[in-house]
């Protein structure tokens, strides 16, 4: 074989290695390496999605933990604004507050008034049923006074809307000793108060 053989033939197996090399590169090198570049950005978006998904659950997981340190607070919170009407702790608190500060409970009515509605979102809400409780309570100034003051500490949400109080001579008997009646002055204290419950 001649040299310039030799040559032409080099030169045409460079030549086909090379348009090889070329045609490998373009149809299986170059997409391959686009689409690492592209699962590099993914994997990094993944990431960041995991890590700001890390923090919301560790935000979620701390806000768990308040609520369930909580538990004791939205049980008063309960307590004062009930999901039930529940007059019979209304009555009970009335009764046991009138039992501690001596003073006699009378004539105790339950009413309940019309509520506010509220329109939101195409949907009618009522946040807040109110029930007017009326009685009558009979006993000394300072008695009264200390009844009042114990209701507004009650935890159970009562506004006294109204006080009417009169006067009266009462007979009121004699222990010990000595037997018989004594006269004394009491106070007549016609209330209403409001109470409230979330329906």
């Amino acid at each position: 074989m001649r040299e310039t053989t030799k040559q032409t033939l080099a030169i045409l197996v460079i030549t086909v290695i090379l348009g090889s090399s070329i045609f490998v590169f373009l149809k299986f090198t170059q997409p391959a390496y686009a689409n690492l570049i592209e699962l590099k950005s993914a994997i990094l978006e993944k990431e960041e999605i995991k890590k700001d998904l890390v923090e919301q659950k560790k935000v979620a997981d701390e806000i768990v933990g308040k609520y369930l340190t909580l538990g004791g607070e939205l049980g008063k919170i309960n307590k004062a604004l009930p999901r039930k009407p529940e007059l019979a702790e209304v009555l009970a608190a009335l009764d046991a507050i009138a039992r501690e500060t001596k003073i006699n409970l009378n004539d105790i009515a339950f009413r309940e008034l019309s509520s506010s509605v509220i329109e939101g979102k195409g949907e009618k809400i009522t946040p807040v049923k109110t029930i007017e409780v009326s009685f009558t309570i009979d006993g000394k100034f300072v008695d009264t006074n200390n009844f009042l003051a114990e209701v507004g500490k009650e935890l159970r949400l009562m506004d006294v809307k109204q006080v009417a109080m009169e006067q009266y001579n009462a007979m009121v008997a004699l222990t010990g000793k000595t037997k018989g009646f004594k006269p004394v002055e009491l106070l007549r204290t016609n209330i209403v108060l409001y109470t409230y419950y979330q329906p």
